[in-house]
C-alpha cells in the first residue's frame, strides 16, 4: 500500500460538521444546518487543500444515549459518496466505519464504488464500535467486537484483492463470488485503524495502513499513571520516557527496512523519523501507561492475598508480574507487543480474582506452566547472545500465550498454543534447531 499522504509535510484533515451532532461537540448552529451547508463547508476544505474530510458512522443511536450522543449521524457511505462529486482533491474518510455491524462483501462493495467514483480517494478508517445498545439492535454481539473488526479487516482485504474473493472466518464465509466494480487504488482504499486504546494501537500496527487516534494521552491516564508509578519503585518516569523512545526509535527503523548504512538510506531513516517518530512515541507511552495501571491494579489485589493456602500462587503471580513490568519493559517488548503485555497483566487480574475460590485448580495450572518456563530460562542461560534468534524470542512468547490460556481463557489468545505444541518447541529449541 503506498502512503496516501505526504511524508515530508504536516496534512490537515477535518471530521465534518452537521453530519454528525454529538452532544460532546456539537456547535449550536449545526442545529439548523442541513446539506446545502454541509456541501459548502466540504468543497471549502476541498479548495483550501486539506488532506481529507470525513463522515462518522453510527446506525441507529439507543434512544437512553441520545441525550449524550444526539440522534443525528448520517450515513457513512451515502454522504461520502456525494461528497465526491462535489470535491476533486480531498480524501475521503470514514471516521470512523462499524464494519462490524455490515457484512464485509457489503463494505467492500460500498467502499470500492466510493473508490471509483472518487477518482480513488477513499480511505476506510475503521474501529470496533462502543455502543453496546447498537450493537444489541443489529444483533451483533458487543463482547466480541474486537475479534470481529479483525475478522472483517481481512475479509474486507481479500474482497479489495480479488474480483472473485474467498474468506473462511467465525462470524463471516463466503466464496463462489464476484464483485464489481474494482478499485481504482491499489490493493483497494487504504485502512486506517481509529482509537487509542492499547487494542486499537496494536490492531493499527498489525493490520491497519494507517493510525486514526483519539486523543492518547488524556489527561486522565497522565494522572493514572502517575499513581501508578509509586507502586513500581524501580521505574521512574524519566526512565519510562527513555524506554518509549527507545521502543519508538526501533520501531520506526524496523518499519523502514531496518538499521543502513548508507548516505541515502540514512536520510530516508532521519525523514522516517521526523514525520513518525512523535506519534509512534506518543502511541507507545499511552500503551505503557495502561501496562502499568493494570500493573498497579494486579500488585494491589496481591497485597490483600494473604492466606496460607494461596502462598504458592501470590508467589508464581508476583514473580510473573515481576517479569512483565520492569525498567525497560517496552523496549524489551516492543511497541507492537505493548498490547499483548497489557492482556497478560489483565491476565493476572483475572487469574486473582479467581483464586480465592479454587487455590487447588489454580496450583495445578501452575504444575502445567511452571515446568515450561524453567526449561526455557534454562535454555537461554545456556545459550550465546547471538544465539537467540526470532523463533527462541517467540518461543518465550508462547509461555505468556499458554498463561493467559490457562489461568485467563477468556482474554484469548494470540495464536492457538498448548502445554504439548510448547513441549514439542522447546525439544526443537533443545536440540539446536534455532
Amino acid at each position: 500500500m503506498a502512503p496516501v499522504l505526504s511524508a515530508d509535510r504536516a496534512v490537515l484533515g477535518i471530521q465534518l460538521p452537521i453530519q454528525a451532532q454529538s452532544r460532546n461537540f456539537v456547535e449550536p448552529w449545526e442545529a439548523e444546518a442541513g446539506a446545502v451547508d454541509l456541501a459548502r463547508i466540504a468543497t471549502a476544505a476541498d479548495r483550501a487543500g486539506l488532506g481529507y474530510v470525513a463522515v462518522c458512522d453510527h446506525v441507529a443511536v439507543p434512544v437512553a444515549q441520545v441525550e449524550a450522543m444526539g440522534a443525528e449521524w448520517w450515513d457513512t457511505v451515502a454522504t461520502l459518496g456525494w461528497l465526491a462529486g462535489l470535491t476533486e482533491r480531498t480524501l475521503l474518510v470514514s471516521h470512523v466505519a462499524v464494519p462490524a455491524y455490515r457484512h464485509p462483501l457489503a463494505v467492500a462493495k460500498a467502499f470500492a464504488t466510493l473508490d471509483v467514483v472518487s477518482g480513488g480517494r477513499a480511505v476506510l478508517g475503521v474501529g470496533a464500535g462502543h455502543v453496546e445498545g447498537e450493537f444489541a439492535a443489529l444483533g451483533v454481539p458487543f463482547e466480541e467486537r474486537g475479534r470481529l473488526l479483525d475478522e472483517a479487516i481481512d475479509a474486507v482485504r481479500a474482497c479489495f484483492a480479488s474480483e472473485t474473493p474467498s474468506h473462511r472466518g467465525e462470524r463471516w464465509s463466503f466464496d463462489g463470488v464476484a464483485q464489481r466494480p474494482r478499485p481504482v487504488q491499489v490493493d483497494g482504499p487504504p485502512i486506517w485503524v481509529g482509537g487509542s486504546s492499547t487494542p486499537a494501537i496494536r490492531r493499527a500496527a498489525t493490520r491497519g495502513d494507517g493510525w486514526l487516534p483519539q486523543g492518547p494521552l488524556t489527561a486522565d491516564l497522565v494522572d493514572a499513571v502517575r499513581a501508578a508509578l509509586v507502586a513500581e519503585a524501580e521505574i521512574t518516569v524519566g526512565g519510562l520516557l527513555r524506554d518509549v523512545l527507545d521502543a519508538s526509535a526501533g520501531a520506526v527503523v524496523d518499519a523502514h527496512g531496518g538499521p543502513t548504512w548508507s548516505g541515502a538510506g540514512m536520510d530516508a531513516l532521519v525523514a522516517a523519523a521526523r514525520a513518525e517518530l512523535r506519534p509512534t512515541a506518543e502511541a507507545a507511552l499511552a500503551a505503557a501507561g495502561e501496562v502499568l495501571v493494570a500493573a498497579a491494579e494486579v500488585r494491589a489485589r496481591l497485597a490483600r492475598l494473604s492466606a496460607p493456602s494461596l502462598v504458592r500462587s501470590v508467589a508464581d503471580a508476583s514473580a510473573h508480574l515481576d517479569r512483565l513490568v520492569r525498567p525497560g519493559f517496552v523496549a524489551s517488548a516492543g511497541v507492537v507487543r505493548l498490547a499483548d503485555v497489557d492482556r497478560y497483566v489483565r491476565g493476572l487480574a483475572v487469574r486473582l480474582a479467581k483464586l480465592p475460590e479454587a487455590p487447588a485448580r489454580d496450583e495445578g495450572r501452575m504444575a502445567t506452566v511452571v515446568p515450561l518456563e524453567r526449561s526455557y530460562r534454562d535454555l537461554l542461560g545456556a545459550l550465546e547472545p547471538a544465539q537467540v534468534t526470532a523463533r527462541v524470542v517467540e518461543a518465550g512468547w508462547l509461555l505468556e500465550e499458554l498463561r493467559v490460556g490457562a489461568f485467563a481463557q477468556q482474554l484469548g489468545t494470540r495464536v492457538p498454543v498448548s502445554a504439548t505444541r510448547i513441549e514439542a518447541e522447546l525439544a526443537a529449541l533443545w536440540e539446536g534447531d534455532l
